[in-house]
């Protein structure tokens, strides 16, 4: 017997017969042949007519070796012994599982053969043979956007083929959902990923995707939120989230294509500018005779904000005219107290809003300390027998700035603020040894103060009483 190899696909369709393809490129049709053939979605071979012809279109009755239709004895038709091969059920279909996966229920002792359609195309897109579980993937059939679903042959396996044979193909299950869905970038979106339209319900075999959004932060934008999506597809954050994970339920029955849109809005958080006050919130000073500065910083251009600085009177703060600048200048030790400084701002944001507010600082103290001043008798001269000054005049030394001369000062200018002078005295009288007497503060003349010095006395000024010359009288 010659044998010519042929190849067989199985392709079901509206009638769901078998093709059949031979070595020298022939279609033929076969309604039946005279020997049992397991058919799957690969070639197999499968030995040829007897007389080594490539048949008819139709082969039935093909001769004496049994091969035939009806043919009893040792025919492996239909027909075995005798006895009619029966068909093993129809497997019921279960549905899809997690957008791609087919199942259905178990038939005893059987392999399956699966075949997936797309609507609208007659022929299977996708089949698979001699399935052995329950289930199979299609996820890697699911390349474009359309309605599915699948068929299920069974096909009986060895332990029952002498008296089996395969199945009627099932009906159609219930639709599973490929979706496109393109993602945009609305009002004030710099990027959304995927850049590129995506697919769920099969891409890569699952029914979800990773989505995200960034706004224009730099323009002063925020993200808002997604557009509103058809029934059946969720966002798991939320529409308000800008990260977030689109899916499609299994049930879904909505648009074969889906625009999802990602816009942004502008940023509600506050505008409270930075607030600084310098030197510190306390302010230790040493009187200097000069403006000693302290700055109240707010992180707003000078020409938007006006400041305003008070000084706690009493229980009330008021406020110190003329203070609208960020400097506040202070001198004397009387300006010692609690201030407290306000700021009125006008920021104009990135998106062309503009916020008035007003920010006040926390109250804080201003210590000036007097600076050191000391007061000397000037030194006096006089001659044995002579009498003493009826008064000593002194002078102030330490003065600073335009208060007077630091070296030695008799009159010192107003804004030294001396509120008080005493008086010096001596105990020399005349008649008394020539020599040095010391010239002391008298305490009965009063006491040397001031606003702004904390004064010494300086008790080492000097009283000369000189010796007469000789024969102008009697030197002791």
């Amino acid at each position: 017997m010659s044998f010519i190899k042929n190849t067989f696909s199985f392709f079901p369709n509206s009638n769901d017969k078998l093709k059949k393809k031979n070595s020298l490129g022939l279609t033929r049709r076969i309604t039946a042949i005279g020997m049992s053939i397991l058919v799957g979605f690969t070639g197999i071979d499968i030995p040829a007519l007897a007389d080594g012809s490539e048949g008819g279109d139709n082969i039935e009755n093909l001769g004496s070796e049994g091969q035939g239709e009806t043919q009893g004895g040792a025919g492996q038709g239909e027909v075995q012994g005798g006895a009619e091969k029966t068909a093993v059920a129809v497997p019921v279909l279960t549905g899809w599982s997690d957008g791609t996966v087919a199942n259905w229920e178990l038939v005893d002792n059987c392999n399956y053969n699966v075949f997936l359609y797309r609507e609208g195309e007659q022929e299977a897109i996708s089949s698979a043979a001699d399935v052995t579980v329950g289930s199979y993937d299609f996820s890697e059939s699911f390349l474009s956007a359309g309605k599915y679903t699948y068929k299920v042959q069974a096909v009986p396996t060895n332990a029952i083929s002498e008296t089996s044979k395969e199945s009627d193909l099932s009906s159609e299950a219930g639709y599973s959902y490929a979706v496109s869905v393109s993602i945009s970038r609305g009002e004030h979106i710099t990027s959304v990923s995927p850049e590129s339209t995506l697919l769920i319900a099969g891409k890569n075999g699952r029914n979800s995707v990773s989505i995200s959004a960034e706004a224009d932060t730099e323009g002063g934008w925020v993200f808002d939120s997604w557009s509103s999506l058809p029934e059946g597809m969720t966002l798991s954050n939320g529409a308000e989230s800008r990260e977030n994970t689109l899916s499609i339920d299994d049930s879904y029955s909505g648009e074969l294509s889906v625009s999802l849109t990602a816009t942004g809005k502008e940023d509600p958080t506050p505008v409270i500018p930075a607030w600084e006050v310098y030197p510190s919130s306390n302010v230790n000073l040493t009187y200097s005779a000069e403006a000693q500065v302290i700055n109240a910083c707010l992180d707003v251009p000078e020409e938007n904000v006006t400041y305003k600085w008070f000084k706690k009177t009493g229980d009330e703060f008021t406020l110190i005219t003329g203070s609208s600048g960020s400097r506040l200048s202070v001198r004397d030790v009387a300006d010692s107290g609690v201030y407290k400084v306000s700021a009125d701002y006008t920021i104009t944001k990135k998106t062309g809003t503009v916020i008035n507010g007003t920010l006040e600082g926390e109250p804080f103290n201003v210590n000036i300390a007097k600076a050191p001043l000391s007061v000397k008798a000037d030194t006096v001269n006089v001659t044995y027998l002579e009498d003493g000054p009826g008064s000593f005049t002194f002078k102030y030394y330490g003065l600073l700035g335009d208060d007077g001369d630091s070296a030695g000062d008799a009159a010192p200018s107003e804004s030294a603020k001396i509120t008080s002078a005493g008086s010096f005295t001596c105990s020399y009288a005349s008649g008394d040894n020539a020599g040095n007497y010391w010239i002391v503060q008298d305490p009965n003349g009063g006491a040397f103060s001031s606003d702004n010095y904390e004064i010494t006395v300086d008790e080492t000024g000097i009283l000369n009483v000189a010796p007469k010359a000789a024969g102008e009288g009697t030197n002791v």
